[in-house]
């Protein structure tokens, strides 16, 4: 027990030791933690180190393996934002041929001039929206799965964000014109991307699915009703919680 001086507590040698001894095995396993971060696979959940040191392996079903970026077709359509087609075609990081649209149906390569600086833009999130691969000129590249292909999303945006974003908005709702449909409950047909202008209404088909698009972050839920009458509450989302909803990608070739 420490010896108190004064108002200085003093430890004795086997104070020092204990403490010594506490320390290193904090790091120890703090080195093991990582150790096993470090060799885990991509796309499987990450083995469990206690406080103790004791390592404990997920169990059930086996992990789902990390989906791989998909192969282009022989000759992809390749959109350009802030790119011009003479610099395109001295891109060596294209593939040999591609085929220019201004079509936002299908689309599998945009190209603009920096990813990082344009990671918030409109390409970006029609990248994001159709699964294509945002590359730049210097070969940086992300592949996105794409909402249009694996989600079914209801959007309601609202008179703020499209003052705020309008290119945004404008991207939105083209693909809501062009989105593919679905086939839901009863046999109804539907599209996998629902977008609608104004605030959304008091009452709402699919609450965990829809997402009213705002001018300001942390927005409050909204609060309305579902089909049956029960008390529901929707997401508000600014540009940037919204375009982190859709930044799925897929691991690297």
């Amino acid at each position: 027990m420490p010896r108190v001086a004064g108002e200085q507590a003093v430890l004795s040698e086997e104070d020092w030791a204990a403490a010594d001894k506490a320390v290193a095995n904090q790091k120890a396993i703090a080195d093991k933690k990582a150790s096993v971060f470090r060799a885990a696979a991509a796309g499987q959940p990450v083995d469990y180190v206690d406080a103790k040191g004791g390592l404990m392996r997920p169990k059930g079903a086996p992990p789902v393996a990390a989906a791989k970026m998909p192969s282009l077709p022989p000759e992809p359509y390749l959109f350009l934002e802030g790119v011009r087609k003479s610099e395109a075609k001295q891109c060596t990081h294209l593939p040999e041929k591609w085929i220019r649209t201004k079509e936002i149906r299908e689309v599998h390569l945009v190209l603009v001039k920096s990813v990082p600086l344009s990671w918030r833009g409109p390409a970006a999130l029609l990248a994001r929206m159709v699964g294509a691969r945002l590359m730049d000129l210097e070969g940086r590249m992300t592949a996105f799965r794409g909402v249009l292909r694996h989600c079914h999303m209801v959007l309601f945006v609202t008179s703020g964000f499209e003052s705020k974003h309008p290119d945004h908005a404008k991207v939105l709702r083209q693909l809501g014109l062009l989105s593919p449909f679905m086939t839901v409950k009863q046999n109804q047909q539907r599209r996998r991307l629902e977008v609608h202008r104004g605030d959304v209404l008091t009452r709402v088909e699919w609450p965990t699915l829809t997402h009213v698009l705002v001018a300001e972050a942390d927005a409050k839920p909204l609060r309305c009703q579902d089909l049956d009458g029960k008390d529901v509450k929707v997401k508000c989302l600014d540009l940037t919680e919204f375009l982190h909803l859709c930044s799925n990608c897929y691991e690297p070739a």
